[in-house]
């Protein structure tokens, strides 16, 4: 064990020495909003019930930093703490270092405050990386070094990524060259890392990339709307994309193939299936001409 190991026990150990029940529910909920379960509520509310470009710019942000997560904790291969000298309230089988935890809430939530400078927006962006980050201490989850690591890495990506849009944003290109940088940066992607969380996300990059496309030439549906209409897109759409993710789940092989395909639809539902049901549905308007 390596000294900055045993470093990271000692801290470990000592925030583990104030216990109790209601530390341990408190930060099991807290890391709780650093997992995919989270995510699939938090992307899809955005998008189809706040802002339908922040919803946009939140996906892609999020994908491109779970993806370099994951090569970063592969290039390094490092261990978390061993159940042996902590209490491991969360155990993980993936390297430890970066925490994904950690760089996806700062920026997740650094996104938010980028995109709704509020208040709010901006506590929350400093305490939820804290929070979430320190839960991952407390639950034995990762060193230290892990969460540190996190935390600078997310903020790089959330930096470049507002750079390149910003850069990005007066960028006009065709209907082919579009297709070609939805379906051809994934796949590159995916060939240069091959892995399950890398199907995952190159998968539902592409699948967002081309349903966005979709749904800006053949539905443009308005995200505006009474709040009762809002609440009951959220719940029709997460009903099919439940059904949607269970029901490929289990007619589709378990081989990488399928499963890029499985999230590959699911991205397209979510940019423009949902988004066409909801029009049918009446629970959203198409935008109106003036409004484009």
């Amino acid at each position: 064990m390596t000294a900055l190991e045993q470093w990271g026990i000692e801290v470990i150990l000592w925030i583990q020495s104030f216990r109790n029940p209601f530390l341990d529910g408190l930060f099991g909920f807290l890391s709780a909003l650093g997992t995919e379960s989270f995510y699939i509520l938090f992307l899809p509310l955005v998008y189809w019930c706040l802002s339908r470009e922040a919803g946009l710019g939140l996906g892609l942000v999020f994908l491109l930093g779970d993806y370099i997560n994951g090569c970063v904790k592969d290039f390094f291969g490092l261990p978390r703490p061993s159940a042996d000298r902590v209490a491991v309230l969360w155990p993980e089988t993936s390297p430890g270092f970066p925490s994904g935890h950690a760089q996806n809430a700062v920026v997740l939530w650094g996104y938010v405050a980028a995109r709704w400078r509020r208040p709010l927006t901006l506590a929350l962006a400093v305490l939820m990386p804290l929070g979430i980050g320190l839960s991952r201490l407390y639950l034995g989850a990762h060193f230290p070094h892990d969460v540190l690591g996190g935390w600078l890495l997310g903020l790089a990506v959330l930096l470049l990524f507002l750079w390149g849009a910003r850069r990005a944003a007066g960028l006009a290109l065709g209907t082919g060259a579009a297709l070609a940088v939805v379906l051809l940066v994934p796949l590159t992607l995916l060939a240069l890392h091959p892995g399950a969380g890398a199907v995952r996300d190159t998968a539902l990059l592409a699948g967002l990339g081309l349903g966005v496309m979709a749904e800006r030439r053949l539905v443009r549906f308005d995200v505006r709307g009474r709040a009762g209409r809002r609440a009951l897109r959220f719940i029709a759409g997460l009903a099919v994309l439940a059904a949607l993710y269970a029901g490929l789940k289990l007619l589709l092989p378990a081989d990488p193939v399928y499963r890029f395909l499985r999230y590959f639809l699911l991205g397209l539902w979510g940019t423009w299936g949902a988004p066409w049901l909801f029009i049918r549905c009446g629970l959203a308007r198409r935008e109106s001409r003036m409004s484009v």
